[in-house]
């Protein structure tokens, strides 16, 4: 699919497969190696998601070493869950009191027109620990999932940013998008469309998840 055809929602996993021309469909799930999620569309999306230099609003841009598959909610589930997930995505981001603006140097393939928008880091929120533990972690969403969506749910009623994005124990790419759909879900949507455990999930298993639910659909690689 066309990178411009993305909308809000989408689910971006990223493949360290270079030049490899194999179909992203046809290789193992656990090749996944990142994620993300489209919180902004105009001339060009953007992207919320979180790296080793913490919590990044940014414009996507093509990486020669990685290849990248779009998912996206089916639109007989969707109802307003993928635009809210993209908004928490986005503001959690971005209305961080500890969020440093950055103007972006490169305009290289995108319309300067999007550049009106900073792009936003939040350092400090990457927990190294927490992604290296989740390996050898559950993802049942059993009790300890189902309070985490509790918890979710409750700050987002009250326009609160959840302590782990503010540097506070920290989260990982796949715990944060994860949690984006999970507090718009809620409790009861969250254990039919995304029934995995925000706080030990890897990418691969999120995108497990995904592709074994009739819920999502593969978009195709982006390109």
């Amino acid at each position: 699919m066309n990178v411009h055809d993305l909308e809000l929602g989408d689910i971006l996993f990223y493949f360290h497969m270079g030049a490899s021309t194999i179909p992203l469909w046809s290789i193992p799930h656990y090749a996944a190696t990142h994620t993300s999620i489209v919180s902004h569309v105009g001339t060009h999306p953007w992207i919320s998601h979180i790296t080793r230099n913490g919590l990044v609003f940014s414009a996507f841009g093509l990486n020669k070493g990685f290849r990248f598959l779009a998912y996206r909610l089916n639109p007989d589930q969707q109802n307003t869950f993928a635009t809210e997930a993209s908004h928490l995505a986005r503001m959690w981001c971005i209305a961080n009191n500890d969020v440093k603006l950055i103007e972006r140097k490169s305009r290289s393939n995108v319309a300067s027109t999007d550049y009106s928008l900073p792009v936003a880091s939040v350092p400090g929120t990457f927990s190294y620990f927490k992604s290296h533990t989740a390996i050898f972690r559950s993802v049942f969403f059993g009790k300890k999932a189902i309070e985490y969506v509790s918890k979710l749910e409750w700050y987002k009623v009250r326009n609160i940013i959840p302590p782990e994005l503010s540097g506070k124990g920290g989260t990982y790419c796949s715990m944060f998008v994860v949690s984006c759909y999970q507090a718009a879900f809620g409790v009861a949507h969250s254990a039919k469309l995304l029934p995995v455990d925000a706080q030990t999930v890897m990418p691969w298993t999120f995108y497990r998840c995904v592709i074994d639910s009739p819920s999502w659909r593969c978009l195709g690689e982006v390109s």
